[in-house]
């Protein structure tokens, strides 16, 4: 069976939720996005993702 979900999908969720960490943390969403994307932050999501919502720890079933 093929996955309905694509590498796309896993990114837009990455960004998501480490946006809306920095928008729980006090930011406002436009310096939120921007803060998400300048410098390396859109080269590094999955790994910044993974850290912040699994503490780094991810294993496989």
């Amino acid at each position: 069976m093929d996955s309905t979900s694509g590498f796309n999908d896993l990114l837009e969720d990455a960004d998501g939720y480490l946006i809306s960490e920095r928008v729980r943390g006090g930011q406002d969403i436009v310096t939120a996005v921007r803060n998400h994307y300048r410098g390396s932050g859109g080269l590094t999501r999955i790994g910044d993702f993974l850290t912040k919502r699994f503490s780094g720890i991810v294993g496989c079933q």
